[in-house]
C-alpha cells in the first residue's frame, strides 16, 4: 500500500495512492492446490481455488476461479423483483517460462463476470414503508459487466541491473439500468421520476520498460518509461417519467466517446549518506492527451441536439519525489518526504449544451508533505508506525451539481487543504495472540471553491470522514488435534458528507461494524473449517443517500453468517 502521490517507481501516476497486488508466482519446483467453499445465509455459495502444475523443470502453470451466488439482500416491493443479488465469475490463467537463468517471461489471461438486480435505493420520505431493505422505484434495474485482459511481464536479469517488459491489453463493457429517483412517479407528487440506462465499453492497452540497477554500496535507482492507449465509448440514455401518469416528460440520448493517450518518463534514485541517512529523489514527467466527442440527442426536444467531434487537449506536468530517512538501527526509521502528484484535465461528456461540453475542465495537481515513524520492538514481536501529513491541492477535481445548468459534472475546486495523521500498532502477545489497532484523524476544507452562487468555500471535504479507528485480534492456540482459532475485529467510521455543498441531506451518520470467527485447523495447516458473522452487531449503515426529486439512502449489508471449509496441498 502505497500511500499519496505516486509515479516515480512504475506504472501510472496517482494522486491519492495507490495498491500494488502481486499475485502468487506460478511455481515450477511443485503441484500444489488451495481452495475453500463457503455456506451462508441469505443463499450465500462461494467457491475459490487455484492449482499449480509444473511443466517440466523450466514452467509451471496456474489456474485460478472465483465463483459467488448470493440471493438479493433488498427488494422492490412495487415489483417483487430481487436487489443487491450477487452473481460473479473470475479465472485466471497464468504461465510462467523461465527461459534461461537470466530471462523469465510470465503470461496471464483473467475474465470476470459480474451481474444484479440493481440496488436498493429506498425512499425515506414518499412512500417509505419503514424499511431500508425495500425501495419503491417500480422498475426492473439491472447490472451486468465483463472484464477481460492479458498481459506478459518479461524479466532479464544481468550483471548490470534487471530490465523489466510489462505488456497488459484489458477490455470492459458494462451495461445498467437504474432508477436516479429514490421513489416510482406513482407516488411523486412534484417534478419525475429519472430513469437511466447507460452502456460503455472500455480497452486500454499499456506498456511499460523499467530498469532497476544493482544494490550498490552507494545506492540504487529505477528509470522507466510507461506508455497508456485508452479508447472508451459510452451510451447514455435517460428518460423522466412524469408524476402519477408516468408519461414520458423528457428522454435524452448521450453518444459518448473519449480517447486517452499517456506517455510518462520516470526516475526514482537512494544514495546513502554518512550517519545512516538516505536521500531518494525522483520525478516523473507525464504528458496526456484526450479526445472527446459527444453527440446528444433530445427525443422530445429536438432543437436542444447537438453534436460535437474531436475536442481535443493535452496537459503535462513534472512531479518530484523527495524523501530524507533516517535509521539508526534495524527496525526503526524516521523519514521525511514531500511529493507532488497530478491528475490531468478532460471534458464533461455528460454535458446538457455544447457550450459545456466544449469548456475542459482543468488538471489538479497536489503537493504532499509528510512525517513519520516506522518501528519494531521487542525482538520485533510489536510494531508502531505513525505519520502526520498536509496536502495542498490547486483545481481540486469534484464532481458535483452545478445549481446553475443543473448539470452534475467535474469543476475544479481552487484550493483545498487535507491535513492529518495516522496511527498503526500490532504486537504479537504471545505466541498464540496477534493484537493490531489504528486510528486516524483527517481534517480537510475547501478554501476556495465557488460555483456560479454557490460558494462552498470552507466546507469540509467530501467523503472524507473526520476519525476512523479500527482493532482486531487473531488467536491460534494449539490443541491435540492441531488449532483452535478465531478472528475478531472491529472498525468504526465517523460521519461526514458526501457533497461538496455539506448538504444535511447527504451526511452519514458514523457507525462501527463488529466481524467475528471461530473454528478448527489441522496440525499441518493443511485444512481449516471456521464459522463466522459479519456485522456481528448488526449495526444500520448508510452507504450514500440521494436527494434527487425525493430524501433516499442506499443501506450497507444486515448481519450475515455462513460456514467455510479451506484446504491445501
Amino acid at each position: 500500500m502505497l500511500k499519496g502521490p505516486q509515479g516515480t517507481l512504475f506504472g501510472r501516476n496517482v494522486t491519492g495512492g495507490a495498491i500494488v497486488i502481486n499475485t502468487r508466482q506460478p511455481d515450477p519446483e511443485r503441484l500444489a492446490a488451495e481452495g475453500d467453499v463457503t455456506v451462508g445465509d441469505h443463499g450465500e455459495r462461494q467457491a475459490r481455488g487455484f492449482v499449480n502444475v509444473p511443466l517440466g523443470e523450466r514452467a509451471a502453470l496456474k489456474l485460478a476461479t472465483s465463483v459467488r451466488q448470493r440471493d438479493g439482500l433488498g427488494r422492490d416491493r412495487l415489483t417483487g423483483r430481487e436487489q443487491d443479488d450477487i452473481d460473479s465469475q473470475n479465472f485466471r490463467a497464468q504461465a510462467l517460462f523461465n527461459v534461461s537463468d537470466a530471462l523469465t517471461a510470465t503470461v496471464s489471461a483473467d475474465y470476470s463476470d459480474d451481474r444484479n438486480g440493481g440496488r436498493t435505493l429506498s425512499s425515506d420520505t414518499l412512500g417509505d414503508d419503514g424499511d431500508v431493505r425495500t425501495s419503491e422505484l417500480g422498475i426492473a434495474q439491472r447490472f451486468a459487466r465483463i472484464i477481460a485482459g492479458a498481459s506478459a511481464k518479461l524479466v532479464w536479469r544481468m550483471p548490470q541491473g534487471e530490465i523489466t517488459s510489462i505488456t497488459a491489453y484489458r477490455k470492459s463493457q458494462s451495461g445498467e439500468t437504474y432508477s436516479g429517483v429514490g421513489a416510482s412517479y406513482t407516488l411523486l407528487t412534484t417534478g419525475s421520476q429519472s430513469i437511466t440506462s447507460d452502456a460503455d465499453q472500455i480497452h486500454t492497452l499499456s506498456q511499460e520498460l523499467r530498469y532497476a540497477s544493482p544494490k550498490w554500496a552507494a545506492g540504487d535507482f529505477v528509470t522507466g518509461l510507461y506508455y497508456a492507449d485508452e479508447d472508451g465509448d459510452r451510451q447514455l440514455a435517460t428518460r423522466g417519467l412524469t408524476v402519477r401518469t408516468g408519461v414520458l416528460a423528457s428522454s435524452t440520448l448521450a453518444n459518448q466517446s473519449v480517447q486517452s493517450r499517456s506517455v510518462a518518463v520516470f526516475v526514482d534514485g537512494v544514495v546513502h549518506l554518512p550517519a545512516a541517512f538516505d536521500l531518494t529523489l525522483g520525478a516523473r514527467y507525464t504528458r496526456d492527451r484526450k479526445t472527446a466527442s459527444l453527440t446528444r440527442s433530445d427525443l422530445l426536444r429536438p432543437t436542444s441536439n447537438f453534436t460535437v467531434t474531436d475536442l481535443s487537449g493535452s496537459w503535462s506536468e513534472v512531479t518530484p519525489r523527495a524523501v530524507l530517512s533516517w535509521t539508526p538501527r534495524t527496525g526503526l526509521m524516521t523519514y521525511l518526504s514531500a511529493t507532488r502528484g497530478f491528475t490531468s484535465g478532460g471534458y464533461n461528456a455528460d454535458a446538457s449544451s455544447a457550450a459545456v461540453f466544449r469548456t475542459a475542465f482543468d488538471p489538479e495537481t497536489v503537493n504532499n508533505f509528510e512525517l513519520g515513524i516506522k518501528s519494531q520492538w521487542l525482538q520485533n514481536r510489536l510494531r508502531v508506525n505513525a505519520s502526520i501529513f498536509r496536502m495542498n491541492y490547486r483545481e481540486k477535481q469534484e464532481l458535483v451539481n452545478n445549481t446553475l445548468s443543473g448539470v452534475l459534472a467535474i469543476f475544479n475546486a481552487g484550493k483545498a487543504t487535507m491535513k492529518g495523521g495516522e496511527f498503526e500498532v500490532a504486537y504479537k502477545a504471545n505466541s498464540w495472540l496477534d493484537l493490531t489497532g489504528s486510528y486516524s484523524h483527517l481534517d480537510g476544507r475547501y478554501d476556495s471553491f465557488v460555483l456560479g452562487t454557490v460558494n462552498n468555500s470552507g466546507n469540509p471535504l467530501s467523503n472524507a470522514p473526520r476519525k476512523q479507528v479500527s482493532t482486531a485480534a487473531n488467536i491460534s492456540i494449539p490443541m491435540s488435534f492441531g488449532y483452535a482459532v478465531a478472528a475478531a475485529s472491529y472498525a468504526w467510521k465517523d460521519s461526514y458528507n458526501t457533497g461538496a455543498a455539506n448538504d444535511p441531506n447527504l451526511q452519514l451518520p458514523s457507525f462501527g461494524l463488529a466481524n467475528l470467527s471461530a473454528g478448527i485447523e489441522s496440525r499441518d495447516r493443511g485444512w481449516r473449517l471456521l464459522a463466522w458473522v459479519k456485522n456481528a452487531n448488526d449495526t444500520d449503515y448508510l452507504l450514500t443517500r440521494s436527494t434527487q426529486v425525493v430524501r433516499a439512502r442506499y443501506a450497507g449489508e444486515p448481519r450475515t453468517f455462513g460456514i467455510s471449509l479451506a484446504a491445501r496441498y
